[in-house]
């Protein structure tokens, strides 16, 4: 990275060393990569379901949205939410004047979500899936279920009999095919607070 030193770099993991769970490299911490760049970008990975809630204050303080020079958002809701998210960690930290209104409103961006983006061009025509994939799929609607491991690490077998229950209603059910975006269970059994379910997340 030093060589290179790009004018731009965009990252979508804001955590740095702040999550217990997954981390990318430090290397690719947003504190390490900002001295070598002239903007660091931060675009979230997450889409939020703005007339259902709003993002929570805590994914707003993160280093990465804290540190970047641009940080882009999906909608005027979340942009606001990110201002006051960052303006209440300035007035908790006493860092006052470290970030003013008006510098918080030009590094703040409702710009839209670049999956959404992805979701509206695209067509079925630009995509090949793989041949084992299309006899399964064959004559079915196809359904992608997402899981998040907050869900797991805050419900316990609570959540993984949910998602047990639902992939058995997709296994009786013949018109229909579900395709899992499922955490991955080497990292989720690695957190502390997973251990005691190892053998309710060992049947899915």
């Amino acid at each position: 990275m030093a060589e290179h030193c790009p004018e731009v770099i965009i990252i979508h993991n804001p955590y740095d060393d702040m999550n217990y769970v997954t981390s990318v490299h430090p290397d690719f911490y947003a504190r390490n990569l900002k001295q070598y760049t002239d903007c660091l970008v931060y675009v979230s990975y997450f889409i939020i379901n703005s007339a259902i809630s709003n993002i929570s204050l805590q994914f707003c303080q993160t280093p990465g949205a804290l540190l970047s020079d641009l940080v882009i958002v999906q909608s005027e809701s979340v942009r606001e939410t990110y201002i006051k998210a960052i303006e209440e960690w300035v007035g908790f930290m006493g860092r006052k004047g470290a970030f003013s209104r008006s510098a918080l409103e030009r590094k703040i961006q409702a710009l839209g979500s670049p999956k959404v983006d992805k979701v509206l061009h695209s067509k079925r025509e630009d995509f090949a899936l793989p041949e084992q994939w299309n006899s399964m799929l064959k004559g079915k609607r196809a359904v992608l279920y997402n899981t998040s491991v907050t869900g797991i690490l805050q419900k316990g077998e609570l959540e993984l009999n949910k998602i047990e229950d639902v992939i058995e209603i997709f296994r009786e059910e013949r018109t229909r095919f579900c395709g899992g975006a499922l955490i991955p269970l080497a990292i989720l059994l690695s957190h502390p607070c997973a251990r005691s379910l190892e053998n309710a997340i060992s049947r899915l």
